[in-house]
């Protein structure tokens, strides 16, 4: 296994589409693994690929982010482990799309404990252990629905502005502590057939506000200390090849050379737009990350 720098990157949501590029992503960038979400997500099999490509350590929690018992539980057993987490990535959301009365309130109060319940109480409890951390990295992810009223998915897009603003104003509070907060706000994503369809369904308009969870991901993790053992400016390649299905990103995914070239260099505060085939689009206001990590 080798020495690895940074020390956990704790990705909630992790068995699929961002999670999972984040978690790739993370590896990829000198941090271990710590993937939580739903049994049955596929982020155990998510942890195990990328542990044996890139001989990372990786731990994997199957549990509902919805309790917020089992939230605690998982902080208390990640201090029982000794395991040091410097970056938090709070990547787990729900929504629903229909009329707010139409909407059973179960269903309304479910989105409100994942999308904001569950990031405030892992956001408050993870916290005293990032700011021991020489430094340490909080990525909240809401949405491009942030920035707008969303008739027909009231509640969700309410939610992603709550992420928004309570990322700038954490992040205001922890400004020389050491630990810095992003609020990442993407559009639409290709995270399957089905989405990808649904693009292409669209049009232009589909197609330039639309990014691969790859590409996503690596725009929000910046490159952050020194990767042990690896003086590279891009990120580390896997120890062990990967094929295509077996943990690799797909075609055009972050381990394409436009990515590490074009994306990854850059200054902060990115407003940009990308086509699914791969064309870059200069496009205020389609995909935003604000304040950027680094």
């Amino acid at each position: 296994m080798r020495t690895r720098l940074h020390g956990f990157a704790l990705i909630t949501g992790a068995g699929g589409g961002l999670g999972s590029a984040f978690a790739l992503e993370a590896v990829r960038r000198g941090w271990n693994i710590l993937l939580v979400d739903l049994p049955g997500s596929g982020a155990r099999e998510v942890g195990e690929r990328l542990a044996r490509a890139y001989q990372v350590e990786a731990h994997t929690v199957t549990m509902d982010l919805a309790n917020c018992r089992e939230r605690e539980r998982l902080v208390a057993w990640i201090a029982q482990q000794g395991i040091e987490v410097d970056l938090l990535i709070n990547n787990a959301g729900t929504g629903s799309c229909g009329s707010f009365l139409g909407t059973s309130l179960s269903r309304l109060a479910g989105i409100i404990e994942v999308n904001v319940q569950a990031v405030v109480q892992m956001t408050h409890l993870l916290l005293p252990q990032l700011r021991r951390r020489p430094w340490a990295a909080i990525i909240n992810v809401a949405s491009l629905a942030a920035f707008y009223p969303m008739p027909s998915m009231a509640v969700y897009a309410a939610t992603k502005s709550f992420i928004l603003n309570f990322s700038l104003a954490i992040r205001h509070e922890l400004a020389g502590t050491g630990v810095t907060v992003s609020a990442l706000c993407p559009a639409g994503m290709v995270t399957n057939r089905d989405t990808a369809d649904q693009v292409e369904a669209q049009g232009f308009f589909g197609r330039i506000t639309t990014w691969y969870p790859e590409r996503v991901a690596a725009v929000a993790i910046r490159q952050g200390p020194p990767r042990s053992g690896c003086n590279h400016p891009r990120p580390c390649e896997p120890a062990h090849p990967v094929g295509r299905g077996q943990g690799a990103a797909p075609a055009g995914g972050a381990t394409d050379r436009g990515v590490e070239e074009g994306f990854l260099a850059g200054g902060q505060g990115i407003t940009s737009g990308r086509r699914v085939t791969g064309r870059r689009f200069r496009c205020g206001c389609i995909n935003r990350v604000i304040k950027s990590m680094v």
